[in-house]
């Protein structure tokens, strides 16, 4: 009996024909599997795949691969807080230079059409209404 190591799980798969590509554990495509391994030996038979890749059952016991860890969910996960991080603290800084700078400069133009308007104050506007002067009210900043 020989068996092939799972690559993705580390499992042992009894290899009895040509057509095992799949772990029986995990259910993923194995890397060294007899059709992946005719591909690049055309001229070998599987017989001969089996005593050069497989293990053999003397062997197995031997045998204690430890499966690949999951690093890649944590590494992507990881990747993904630090990227957003970086996009918040980016955004945050060029977002509060624009907006700073564009709310005094706003607040410039306001108090030039204030002190324009207030020079021809008192003025009335038609019959019933008079206007006395124009002022800017601050925004109201309930953040601390």
């Amino acid at each position: 009996m020989h068996y092939l190591v799972c690559s993705n799980c580390g499992h042992l798969n009894e290899v009895n024909n040509e057509f095992v590509e799949f772990c029986f554990k995990c259910k993923k495509k194995m890397d060294s599997s007899f059709s992946s391994w005719q591909i690049q030996n055309p001229e070998k038979t599987f017989e001969e795949y089996k005593r050069l890749v497989c293990i053999s059952e003397e062997e197995a016991p031997q045998v204690a691969l430890k499966p690949k860890r999951k690093f890649r969910l944590w590494l992507i996960l990881a990747l993904t807080i630090a990227t957003f991080a970086v996009m918040y603290t980016v955004g945050y800084r060029i977002g509060s230079y624009y907006f700073t700078e564009s709310t005094q400069k706003i607040e410039k133009e306001l108090a030039g059409f204030c002190t324009e308007i207030n020079r021809s104050c008192p003025t009335m506007i038609d019959q019933i209404t008079r206007l006395d002067g124009a002022l800017i009210i601050p925004p109201k900043n309930d953040q601390v």
